[in-house]
């Protein structure tokens, strides 16, 4: 890279240097200055300024170790460097150039603040925020030692710890500094172009203090706290904060603290928070993102001291955006509701589940644009999201019934949609696109109707026909495949057969076994605890589960393992691959790999390589079934347990029914007979839509070796960064380049995928909808109990399935499931969710194996830490945190 070496940078001045140099705060404050913005007077002393110092510690041997780990920093390497950055000396060329730019800056106050700008510092992916030193009320005399001293704090433990978890990876000591002129400011904060608690896009936030800003930024006080709309001037909220402490900068340069100093009083006027929030909202057109300003107001005149992105915000993409006055919209994002998934599908995944969301659609409503606009139809998916529009859904159903029809999959979201005030949440005008669209849904879903009206007269019949119809589909699929078909082709005629026979032939089993459990439900609600505890154990260990079944095997592969079972998990895959284990344990994994080898985390992503591709995973937990079945409590046994159980359940029941009436009898004995037909093979329209998004992988695989051989694409797996569109224009063109496509697309793919926690429910200005933390007694934490029983343990925290092991006994805590997570829940004691209901896949797996189990549970990856010991009741939904001295005890199925 070639660098201008000039010494000295004036913001607003000079023509702007490359961040590298200038480093993040510093280029920020340029932006800020070149577009009009009011800045305080300072220069920049870029990373070259320092060219001599960074060469210096290259040199020493704490540098050479710290480059050449990978690894936490010990703290002696840490005092090395620090050491030896407090002997730098200013050269004379460097002693010059400060002299000079201080006598072009003016006397000013005489004071100045000394401000560090890391390159890796104030940027969108990692702030830094906090890390490095700031110096305030720094006198001319003064400055070298504080511009060393800000130079230091580079190598200080809190920022080389920072650094690996951003992938700011250690690399030659680079450190740009600010000097600007200190403002002894009346009043001063931070503000914020969106609202970082609501994650409203809508909303301006202001922090205010008495005096200078670093009292708000060190935490010493609580300041005001201002929430603007971004037009007009009136406050959405104002608070006033206790303002403990106040520092005030005396001409000498001392910081006086003041106690308690008017903190009665807003120490920010209207006028002055109005054109504030104008200036944050500048800032944010500049920047192209939402931005939080530190800021100072002296004698009238608001000055920003630096401006950085947010970011902590979930992004929502612009197409879903509303603005200004007008009406916002709600969304439920059925990525994490209907699959359990958090972070986003990959941009070629995000164009398999559009085209199989729209068809869907389609197929439901005889419209084929109504599930690819999310604004003007019901749903679509953006930017690796799927998103329901349930403000357009509100002019076909009412609250309850959306409620109704999605509370199986997550119990607080239908919380939320129910409670809702249709007139504030409903679209304006009715879309075109949903005129007659009721009238038009009942008709197209007439076969689905009339198919699960067969299926409550003539359960076993219905449940033949949909095993034939399975290898119909299977025939027709490979024939499928047998085609010459453009890659686009393929996946539409994919995408409209799975759709077709889920609809036709699979869909009614989900009616029938889902009314059947509302119907016994009804029956006995009125009925003595012990029976309604037995009516809840009707659906569990229900036969024909895919996911079940594979669980089972998996449970069969760490029996068959034997002693090998406890080996490392690298060591057993290459056992594995050389074909050296027992051949029991080989035909069950062949059969396994067969069967289920395409599922896994994320399997709805054409771009999850599945368990075949992850096998370590797998293998690392079959050690704790082996464990746990040594206890006597291994998959196995829990779900022979719980069939057992259910079948007791059962006969107690009709005992129970038979003396009521006989016609209450038959009425038991049918709805549980279809639960039984049809309970377990709910989950089979997933398990062949993953199959069939296999088959998409394979094809797009081919496809990327192609464009790979071609130079038109680095490597084939950059084929998962290209649309359908993008994919299918590269294959008929082989001329066309599509290296900046997959950059852009792999640019928002990361940012979404970034996203630890994405809300259920959302609004167009990006406000997250939600319901607090209920607290039942106490601290105690309650949230939807979905599978009875109780259960104490250790907590274990993960955010991803591949994350660290959990041990026989631990409570598992996570924000939601897909099947990837089930050999996980295999061997934990009980489970703790963010998001589910009764039919989402964590649920049902709890159910089926008997474990305790709570859903809608808010931010309870935030709330426990790995080691906490909690006890948690699946029936009342109550999860109990528990003295550090407590002892597991075995979990505890409601009897």
């Amino acid at each position: 890279m070639q660098t201008n070496r000039k010494p000295v940078f004036f913001p607003g001045e000079d023509e702007p240097i490359p961040i590298e140099e200038a480093g993040g705060k510093a280029y920020s404050l340029m932006r800020l200055s070149r577009a009009g913005l009011p800045v305080p007077p300072g220069c920049v002393l870029p990373t070259t300024f320092f060219d001599p110092w960074s060469a210096s510690l290259r040199e020493t041997d704490a540098w050479r170790t710290l480059a050449a780990s990978e690894d936490a920093v010990p703290d002696s390497i840490v005092q090395a460097l620090q050491d030896h950055s407090k002997t730098l000396l200013f050269s004379p060329v460097q002693q010059e150039a400060l002299k000079q730019s201080l006598r072009r800056l003016g006397p000013g106050t005489g004071l100045w603040a000394v401000r560090s700008s890391s390159p890796a510092e104030d940027l969108g992916e990692a702030s830094f925020a906090g890390l490095y030193r700031t110096k305030i009320g720094v006198p001319t005399a003064g400055l070298e030692d504080a511009i060393r001293e800000v130079f230091a704090s580079c190598f200080e433990q809190r920022v080389l710890s920072y650094r690996p978890g951003n992938s700011c990876g250690p690399e030659a000591p680079q450190m740009a500094v600010i000097v600007q002129e200190m403002i002894p400011a009346d009043v001063s904060g931070i503000a914020f172009s969106a609202n970082p608690v609501t994650n409203s896009r809508e909303e301006v936030v202001i922090n205010a203090g008495w005096g200078l800003g670093e009292s708000i930024v060190s935490g010493q006080t609580s300041p005001d706290e201002l929430v603007l709309p971004r037009r007009g001037t009136t406050f959405l909220t104002r608070k006033t904060g206790v303002k403990e402490t106040a520092l005030f900068l005396d001409p000498d340069g001392e910081v006086r603290k003041r106690h308690d100093y008017r903190s009665d009083e807003f120490c920010l006027e209207t006028r002055y928070a109005v054109l504030l929030r104008d200036l944050v909202c500048r800032v944010e057109e500049l920047y192209g993102c939402p931005v939080d300003v530190e800021w100072a107001l002296q004698n009238g005149e608001i000055l920003l001291l630096q401006a950085r992105p947010i970011t902590t915000l979930i992004p929502l993409p612009e197409i879903l955006r509303t603005h200004g006055d007008s009406p916002g919209r709600m969304y439920l994002d059925l990525t994490l509701v209907e699959h359990g998934m958090q972070g986003a599908l990959s941009p070629l995944g995000s164009s398999w589940m559009d085209l199989v969301l729209g068809y869907t659609l389609e197929a439901l409503t005889g419209h084929p644009r109504v599930g690819r606009d999310a604004a003007n139809g019901i749903a679509q998916v953006v930017e690796g999201r799927m998103y329901l529009n349930v403000s357009n859904l509100l002019w076909i159903m009412n609250p309850e019934m959306i409620a109704l029809l999605f509370g199986g999959l997550d119990a607080s979201s239908a919380g939320i949609i129910q409670a809702c005030d249709p007139r504030e949440w409903r679209s304006p005008a009715r879309p075109p696109l949903l005129r007659g669209i009721t009238a038009a849904s009942l008709w197209q879903s007439r076969d689905l109707l009339l198919h699960a009206a067969h299926g409550f007269v003539s359960p076993e019949a219905v449940s033949c026909e949909c095993r034939a119809s399975a290898d119909a589909f299977m025939a027709a699929l490979d024939d499928l495949e047998t085609q010459d078909l453009s890659f686009t082709d393929f996946c539409e005629g994919a995408g409209r057969l799975i759709v077709w026979w889920v609809k036709e032939k699979t869909g009614s089993t989900l009616i029938n076994s889902e009314c059947a459990r509302m119907v016994i439900r009804r029956m006995f609600a009125k009925a003595p605890d012990d029976c309604r505890a037995l009516a809840d154990r009707v659906d569990r260990a229900l036969p024909n589960n895919r996911t079940t079944e594979m669980a089972l095997s998996l449970s069969r592969l760490s029996r068959h393992a034997g002693p090998a079972v406890f080996e490392d998990a690298t060591i057993l895959a290459d056992r594995i691959e050389r074909e050296e284990m027992p051949d029991a344990f080989m035909a069950e994994w062949t059969r396994f790999m067969e069967t289920y080898g395409f599922r896994g985390p994320r399997e709805i992503d054409p771009a999850s390589p599945g368990y075949a591709g992850q096998t370590r995973q797998i293998l690392a937990q079959l050690r704790n079934y082996a464990e746990a079945s040594r206890q006597g409590d291994g998959p196995a046994a829990r779900f022979e347990e719980e069939r057992r159980r259910r079948e007791e359940a059962c006969r107690l029941l009709q005992t129970f029914c038979r003396k009521k009436g006989r016609l209450w009898e038959q009425l038991f004995l049918r709805m549980y007979a279809l639960i039984d037909t049809f309970g377990g093979v709910r989950e089979d329209h997933k398990y062949y839509l993953v199959l069939v998004t296999s088959r998409v992988r394979r094809r797009a695989l081919a496809a990327g070796e192609r464009l790979a051989s071609r130079g038109q694409i680095h490597a084939t797996e950059d084929v998962f960064c290209l649309s359908f569109q993008d994919l299918q224009s590269a294959l008929d063109h082989p001329d066309m380049m599509m290296h900046r496509t997959v950059a852009e697309n792999r640019g928002w793919y990361e940012m979404m995928d970034a996203v630890r926690r994405y809300p259920p429910v959302i609004d167009s200005t990006g406000r997250i909808l939600h319901s607090p933390a209920q607290v039942a007694d106490g601290s105690d934490l309650r949230g939807y109990g979905v599978s009875a029983g109780t259960a104490r343990g250790q907590v274990r925290v993960l955010h991803h399935p591949a994350e660290k092991e959990v041990h026989p006994g631990d409570i598992l805590v996570i924000s939601a499931s897909d099947p990837g997570w089930t050999p996980l829940f295999l061997t934990a004691g009980g489970v703790v969710l963010e998001v589910g209901g009764l039919l989402q896949h964590g649920s049902i797996i709890a159910r089926e194996y008997g474990i305790p189990c709570v859903v809608g549970v808010f931010r309870a990856t935030d709330l426990f830490e790995d080691g906490q010991w909690v006890e948690i009741d699946g029936g009342s939904g109550i999860v109990r945190l528990l003295p550090p001295q407590t002892r597991a005890g075995d979990y505890h199925p409601a009897p």
